[in-house]
């Protein structure tokens, strides 16, 4: 049965290696961002959509439209996200709204807004993707430590929540990844360089691909099945 799946930060990185790993040829799959497609392109089954996912009445019509043309939703994978790191005291005040919209607001806007059409399919799968930045605390990364520890705890409270209507809540949380993300954000380069060094060096990162594979294990699973939290990381990042 042709599935209807959501994976929003989709441009480029680990939502596009989601997007290409699920792409069977017949499921359709919904690529939300608030930039345009950079490593993937639509297809008969692939379709775009800009949107900023923090902008909760832009994401409700998207949603709206997807259901009205397409049918209910099967699995929405939250991945968007920011990252710029800081010490605290030097932290724009720009980049930490950026943070917490997309971050935390993005994540519940996408849980929110897919619950009613599930409910009515009588199942459903909700991924939220997060970091291991959700679980311990790293110097530099303040903000981003925060709004990851929030989306930890509102999908174990979700995963509750929903378990009775038939909709699983999981988590996947990766260590360091080797795409753009930090690049992306406007990291001082103080701050960015040391990164990308501690990232790089050894190889102390997966890539985007490893996480899709992940992914799609998880949201592969028996419906009555749920995996709730996995933690991927290289074997050279002990932490």
């Amino acid at each position: 049965m042709k599935k209807n799946i959501i994976i929003t930060g989709a441009s480029e990185g680990i939502g596009a290696e989601i997007a290409k790993i699920l792409n069977n040829g017949n499921d359709n799959i919904f690529l939300i961002d608030k930039r345009e497609l950079k490593e993937i392109k639509e297809s008969k089954n692939i379709f775009f959509y800009l949107c900023d996912v923090s902008i909760k009445e832009d994401f409700k019509r998207i949603i709206s439209e997807i259901i009205e043309k397409y049918g209910e939703i099967d699995a929405i994978i939250n991945n968007a996200g920011e990252m710029n790191l800081a010490n605290l005291e030097e932290q724009k005040d720009n980049l930490i709204e950026r943070m917490i919209n997309s971050n935390i607001l993005g994540v519940i806007n996408g849980t929110q807004l897919v619950i009613d059409s599930m409910k009515r399919n009588k199942k459903g799968t909700i991924i939220n993707i997060a970091s291991t930045a959700g679980r311990y605390a790293y110097v530099n990364h303040a903000v981003y430590c925060g709004t990851k520890h929030a989306v930890r705890g509102f999908t174990k409270t979700m995963r509750q929540e929903l378990a009775q209507y038939n909709i699983r809540v999981s988590i996947v949380s990766p260590g360091a990844v080797y795409t753009d993300l930090a690049k992306n954000g406007e990291t001082e380069n103080k701050y960015l360089k040391p990164y990308l060094e501690w990232r790089d060096k050894d190889r102390a990162y997966v890539t985007s691909k490893d996480i899709a594979n992940v992914t799609k294990f998880v949201l592969e699973q028996p419906q009555d099945v749920i995996i709730w939290d996995v933690v991927v990381t290289s074997i050279r990042q002990i932490r």
